[in-house]
């Protein structure tokens, strides 16, 4: 069974959350906090495997509760607030940087999506309880806890990425896709981009409604490029990540513009992966660079499929670094990639790729 500790200060949110997580009977709530101090002191108490975290919370906030159990206790933690709540914060991309996996939103009673969600938050704490979670110093975020063990680095070129080069002509677009710790890889992987990185770059990240806008604007203040939610129809930018927004698959509309879709969801998700990784490769075939980050599941797989056959260049996370391996292992299994890397290495490796294809600004 995988001990769960709740932490919420609505009795009547705890109870949902009890219900919700005990169905199917692999999870055992074993304890309920308040408030974030009392989290904070069960946590130490308890020794959960996971704890699910509210945000807004009376005195120590969720946030603040997340960054202290870090720092004292490591333990997965995946914030659970109510839609509102979390709709109206302006600190959720902290919760993260405090060192939460993930975000979700908690539905209401009469919501129609309710089963669905019920089942990805139960799903989400059966494949976090495996995480390693670090120890982070107290008062220095997750990034930059990630960014000081993994420095950038410089790829020297050799003969695996010459061969991947080798015929291909000019590199046109990046498209990477990434759900469970997924915004932490992101945010290591643009931080490390130069300024002036030539191509445009596509991103879906499978996150609750109501935090695409939050990430977006949380990801451009760590990059040098500019990070921003796609819009239909804007072009196609070199040193600019499009976020897919909102219940959009995000694609291209012919080899210039951004496409967003309201196509029916792929295997439950809208946007997704597959979608995006299909989109691009059907416009750019072998001119594409296609990334798959850690997540669950195997979102992603048909569209890399896909790349694969027009030639794409496909790198997928490697198991050591990604939170989940879910995404990335069915691509590597369906022996659909050319690199898999670890996280701190994909960004020195898309430099190297763009430079060694001639893509280099002068």
């Amino acid at each position: 069974m995988i001990r769960v500790l709740i932490a919420d200060d609505s009795a009547t949110t705890r109870r949902f959350l009890i219900k919700i997580l005990t169905e199917g009977n692999l999870i055992e709530v074993v304890g309920q906090a308040s408030s974030g101090r009392e989290a904070v002191d069960l946590a130490k108490e308890l020794k959960p495997d996971v704890i699910t975290m509210d945000i807004v919370m009376p005195g120590l906030n969720g946030v603040d509760a997340t960054a202290q159990i870090m720092a004292s206790n490591p333990t997965p933690i995946i914030i659970v607030s109510a839609m509102e709540d979390v709709r109206r914060s302006t600190i959720s991309m902290d919760a993260l940087n405090a060192g939460a996996l993930a975000i979700l939103a908690l539905p209401s009673l009469n919501s129609p999506d309710l089963n669905a969600i019920a089942s990805h938050i139960r799903e989400t704490v059966v494949n976090v309880v495996k995480v390693k979670s670090v120890r982070l110093e107290k008062g220095k975020p997750l990034v930059a806890k990630l960014l000081q063990k993994a420095p950038a680095l410089k790829v020297k070129p050799n003969r695996a990425l010459r061969d991947i080069l080798a015929g291909r002509s000019r590199l046109e677009i990046v498209c990477i896709a990434g759900s469970v710790g997924g915004p932490a890889a992101l945010a290591t992987i643009l931080s490390e981009l130069p300024v002036d990185f030539p191509l445009p770059i596509l991103i879906t990240q499978h996150i609750s409604k109501g935090f695409t806008g939050d990430l977006a604007r949380w990801l451009d203040n760590l990059s040098p490029i500019k990070v921003k939610v796609a819009e239909d129809g804007e072009p196609l930018k070199s040193s600019t990540a499009f976020i897919a927004p909102d219940n959009y698959h995000l694609g291209v509309r012919g080899r210039g513009n951004i496409l967003l879709s309201v196509a029916a969801p792929i295997n439950g998700f809208r946007p997704a992966a597959s979608f995006m990784y299909d989109s691009v490769a059907r416009v750019f075939k072998g001119q594409a660079v296609a990334v798959i980050l850690t997540g669950m599941g195997s979102d992603g797989l048909s569209g890399l499929t896909i790349q694969k056959e027009v030639g794409g260049i496909i790198i997928a996370q490697d198991e050591a670094t990604s939170v989940v391996y879910g995404m990335p292992k069915a691509a590597v299994e369906n022996g659909l990639t050319d690199l898999v890397l670890p996280l701190e290495s994909i960004a020195a490796y898309l430099t190297t790729l763009t430079q060694q294809n001639g893509l280099e600004r002068k």
